[in-house]
């Protein structure tokens, strides 16, 4: 599955309490993204599988746990001419999120997948869309207008 620790530990109120989907954890001055908790296999403990993730040098590992765990945005791009969608790169199912274009305008927003996706409303410059595949995968969100190229931004769906 891809993940590079596994942990067994005794499961208990604390525990199962403290342990959420995507928490970060600090151990041995390394910090740990939580992938899956495992809490059907065992009545009496809990599988935590974990990946290393990096320390944010402006924010202290112990205090990671309390962020918010959001995707960050794409990068801005170096050229003010280049049209560009501008959102979140993943995205997980049911999640709902904002994208808006910069340096284009007389467009309409589409998908190439509305089988993972739908536009919840738009205007010629925001579309809200939705998750709407429990599935992982792609979706391409494409801003398209008339006699010029698209607007492709391309979008991670993430499983649960």
């Amino acid at each position: 599955m891809g993940y590079e620790v596994v942990l067994y530990i005794t499961r208990d109120e604390t525990t199962e309490g403290f342990f959420h989907r995507f928490q970060k954890v600090e151990m041995r001055d390394r910090l740990w993204e939580v992938q899956m908790v495992n809490d059907i296999t065992s009545e009496s403990m809990l599988i935590i599988y974990m990946k290393e993730t990096f320390i944010n040098e402006f924010e202290p590992a112990r205090n990671a746990e309390a962020a918010p765990q959001e995707t960050q945005d794409s990068p801005e791009v170096a050229q003010d001419d280049v049209a560009a969608i501008i959102g979140k790169d993943e995205l997980y199912p049911y999640d709902k999120s904002k994208y808006s274009i910069r340096n284009a305008v007389n467009g309409v927003w589409l998908l190439n997948n509305y089988n993972k996706a739908q536009i919840e409303n738009s205007t010629s410059t925001e579309a809200n869309i939705i998750i709407t595949s429990t599935k992982s995968g792609t979706v391409d969100l494409i801003y398209r207008r008339e006699n010029e190229d698209d607007v492709v931004k391309t979008i991670v769906i993430k499983s649960l």
